[in-house]
């Protein structure tokens, strides 16, 4: 009768190898489906990553067209505004400095929209510039004899960021002014 009570030692243990199997199992699926989701998702992010740099080059160039146009519009409105200013038979010239490449410029207009001449301004050309000024002024009044001659300075203070570049215009303008009095000048700083 002490066999009854007493139980064998075997039964009493439990097999702990095929849980932690199923665990390892488990544990190893969970990881790789991770490190998938993982590539997945750099992937993607790299896809989206060059697009968005595609869209914003788009964008770029967009606000560079942009700027182009506006800068026309802006040129062409300037040039329509001294014909209206001086509605005659007066030569109306227009002046208008701008950036270029980096470089500043003067464009100079006759009537609407013909473009006599353009020439890079600079702190280190200022004689260059005031010569050059006085002799397409000349160049246009002995064209016109008859005729007075309105110049309009479309002065846009952001493009000239020298008062040295400023300075040999304004002179070459008093200048043309004082010795023929054919000659008539503004400037219209913006």
């Amino acid at each position: 009768m002490r066999n009854r009570g007493r139980r064998s030692r075997g039964s009493d243990d439990i097999n702990l190898t095929p849980l932690l199997d199923v665990l390892f199992v488990i544990l190893f699926i969970v990881m790789l489906a991770g490190t998938q989701n993982q590539k997945d998702m750099q992937e993607n992010a790299e896809e989206s990553q060059s697009k968005i740099s595609g869209l914003e080059e788009q964008v770029t160039d967009l606000e560079e067209q942009n700027t182009i146009l506006k800068s026309e519009v802006s040129r062409k409105n300037k040039i329509e505004d001294s014909g209206k200013r001086y509605e005659s038979d007066a030569v109306i010239v227009t002046f208008i400095n701008e950036v270029e490449d980096g470089n500043h410029v003067l464009r100079i207009y006759k009537g609407s929209d013909q473009e006599v001449e353009s020439f890079r301004l600079g702190s280190d050309r200022t004689d260059y510039t005031k010569r050059h000024v006085i002799g397409i002024i000349n160049d246009i009044v002995d064209d016109y004899p008859d005729h007075p001659v309105f110049i309009v300075f479309h002065c846009d203070t952001k493009s000239i960021y020298r008062r040295e570049e400023f300075v040999p215009i304004r002179e070459a303008l008093q200048t043309q002014k004082q010795l023929r009095k054919e000659v008539f000048y503004q400037i219209v700083e913006e």
